[in-house]
């Protein structure tokens, strides 16, 4: 504080000889600027001002009281715009994204439908655009990992390395299984786990014309 300023909390950017003002807050609104400060004008008293960007005085007062009074009904006057807010249409909550729902079907029997349906761009294309919902849904596990406790995260997580591992055997299987190619396993993903009493059921192989090839499992009685 200056040797001359009578306000405390002058920072000297709006003091001289004959005036002092400390600027409280300055509220920007579309068109008007509400201010208040606190000034000592021409050794006048010092004086708490709330004036609206035009000049006009809302407030000027050196009664602590009546400062006090003003920002009651200023507070009321902002609940009274939060009720007003309140009762204003709302925003649609955000759906969450069913990012599994999309890998479901997935297999390479669809891929080759697509393909049997168009031409063989169209399997490339749907795997392309699973791809990005991977990138996207990777992105948004990453940031369950890093901020939610792991016994939330880890179920979306497994969601989402299943999903993957599903791409990926689609696409083994529709790239590289043809008629007389080499014998690919079916699924390549290794069991979770042993079979617990029945061994393995027969499997045959029919080969149809064309890249394709049907793999058939008998189903013990």
């Amino acid at each position: 504080m200056n040797a001359t300023c009578r306000i405390r909390g002058c920072d000297g950017r709006w003091h001289s000889q004959d005036m002092c003002d400390v600027v409280l807050a300055d509220l920007g609104t579309t068109g008007v600027d509400l201010i208040a400060e606190v000034d000592a004008i021409d050794g006048g008293p010092v004086q708490l001002v709330v004036w609206e960007g035009e000049g006009r005085d809302l407030l000027r007062t050196s009664d602590p009281a009546a400062g006090h009074a003003f920002a009651d009904r200023l507070r009321a006057l902002a609940a009274a715009i939060d009720k007003g807010t309140a009762l204003l249409p709302q925003p649609a909550p955000v759906e969450p994204v069913d990012y599994a729902a999309r890998f479901a079907a997935l297999d390479s029997d669809l891929l080759f439908e697509l393909e049997d349906g168009g031409d063989c761009e169209d399997a490339r294309r749907y795997v392309e655009s699973l791809l990005m919902v991977l990138a996207e849904w990777r992105t948004r596990v990453m940031g369950l990992l890093a901020e939610t406790p792991a016994e939330w995260a880890v179920p979306e997580a497994g969601a989402y390395q299943r999903a993957l591992n599903r791409t990926r055997e689609a696409w083994l299987q529709y790239g590289f299984r043809w008629q007389g190619g080499p014998a690919l396993p079916w699924p390549f993903d290794l069991p979770e786990q042993a079979p617990a009493v029945a061994p393995a059921a027969p499997v045959t192989r029919i080969e149809a014309p064309g890249r394709r090839s049907l793999v058939l499992r008998e189903v013990a009685a």
